[in-house]
């Protein structure tokens, strides 16, 4: 029965709520999985009591079958109730230590492997068994995935981009799996898990702008040991071109090594085949310098770096964002070459706009904050300086809406397309100078 099929009526949907909680409270099992099946008959909306009964007592109901029916019968459960895997991993959660590792595969084969998002617990515990034949499950597994997502799988960079548009929204490429997979076999320390990752890491036969390269980086990251460094030093001279896999690489490596990671960066910016790639490359380094800062004192190869970094060839707002960085997390170290003031000022109005900009989804309660905010600096000139001219009246309110309209016309979409530094200095000059100019009107039409 598909979800435009089932009626929605609220009085027997919470009735089988009730039922579903007394049934817990005098922990009878069949009937909490009837109920559990009764209620799939019916479309249950959100916003109302009975839904937000239902969604505190379905984890109580998974933990409590888990401990008393078969577990093939928990794995079950998806298919005759309106239970999905994913909360049946995520109620079972705080459960991970009494969770078998029998048991733990047996929901990876059938729903999905755990992950950190939503299950943590379950995962380290796959990531720490030290039996061998967790490691060769993983294998089989990351290797049943690997055709699908080298042919049809989405470029990381690429999604991100797009997903840079969303301030409340994220969601990551659907690999299969692939990337949980690869993340736990890369904290295991079992020897062969050790072997695969190297390998894995060094060819990366999924395709190198991949999930699963960034989840295997995050797990060699979360082990931090002298293996993982050591294969991070080796990918990183093995893969020398600059892009998305070596910006990913870096930010591994900074974990270990935040001083060189950084360098290495600074480096591969000579080198970089456009200006798109530099910026990308700039936003990467922003990472790199906040972990120096945090590394403490001792950074005299770095400012050497800095002194002979070449930036000829950037462009004006690049160098003026190099410059940035520099003064927010290092400004003991000096600016390169073609770093000044000038273009320094430029990317902090790109900087502060980009802090500053509005969210579409934020107009409802942006506008009127605006409009607000607007009014009271106005009524502040009317008692210090008086109200303007009956003639000059209207410059107030037209200065006040043209700077809302510029805030609006420039507030970010889902759908826009990538934007540079160069887009964002000059909407933030729009932005910025818009209201200047209502601030200058309403001071001057009063003197």
């Amino acid at each position: 029965m598909t979800d435009r099929e089932r009626p929605n009526d609220p009085a027997a949907i919470y009735a089988l709520v009730a039922q579903l909680e007394v049934s817990l409270r005098e922990g009878d099992a069949s009937s909490v999985v009837a109920t559990l099946e009764r209620l799939n008959q019916y479309q249950i909306y959100s916003g109302n009591e009975a839904y937000e009964k239902l969604q505190e007592l379905q984890p109580q109901a998974i933990r409590f079958l888990y401990g008393k029916l078969p577990f093939e019968r928990l794995l079950e459960l998806p298919d005759r109730t309106d239970l999905s895997g994913y909360e049946i991993l995520w109620a079972l959660e705080p459960l991970a230590a009494e969770v078998s590792l029998d048991q733990l595969v047996a929901l990876s084969e059938r729903f999905t492997v755990p992950g950190p998002g939503g299950s943590p617990n379950l995962l380290r515990r796959l990531a720490e068994a030290p039996e061998p034949w967790v490691t060769e499950w993983l294998e089989r597994r990351i290797e049943a995935a690997l055709p699908a997502e080298r042919e049809d799988g989405v470029e990381l960079s690429s999604h991100l981009a797009r997903m840079a548009n969303f301030r409340y929204i994220r969601w990551m490429p659907d690999d299969g799996g692939l990337s949980d997979a690869v993340r736990i076999l890369a904290q295991r320390s079992e020897a062969r898990a050790e072997e695969l990752t190297g390998r894995y890491l060094s060819t990366l036969p999924w395709g190198e702008d991949r999930q699963a390269t960034r989840a295997l980086l995050s797990g060699l990251m979360e082990k931090a040991t002298a293996s993982g460094r050591l294969m991070l030093q080796q990918a990183l001279e093995q893969h020398r071109g600059p892009g998305p896999l070596r910006q990913m690489l870096l930010t591994a490596y900074a974990e270990y090594e935040p001083q060189d990671a950084l360098i290495r960066a600074l480096r591969d910016l000579e080198q970089v085949p456009s200006e798109e790639v530099r910026e990308s490359y700039l936003e990467t380094l922003g990472s790199l310098t906040e972990q120096v800062k945090a590394s403490g004192p001792g950074h005299e190869e770095l400012a050497t770096t800095l002194r002979e970094l070449n930036t000829r060839g950037w462009s004006f707002l690049s160098r003026g964002y190099l410059g940035v960085l520099i003064d927010l997390d290092l400004p003991e170290l000096p600016y390169p070459q073609g770093v000044g003031r000038a273009n320094r000022l430029a990317a902090w109005v790109a900087q502060f706009f980009s802090r500053l900009r509005l969210d579409h989804m934020d107009w409802l309660p942006a506008v009127p904050a605006l409009v607000a905010g607007g009014y009271l600096f106005l009524l502040v000139l009317w008692l210090t300086l008086g109200p303007p001219p009956e003639r000059l009246r209207k410059f107030d309110d037209t200065a006040l809406f043209v700077w809302i309209g510029v805030a609006l016309v420039t507030s970010r979409t889902h759908f826009a397309a990538r934007e540079g530094l160069g887009a964002r200095f000059r909407m933030g000059v729009a932005y910025f100078g818009s209201l200047l100019a209502f601030v200058i009107t309403a001071i001057v039409i009063r003197l």
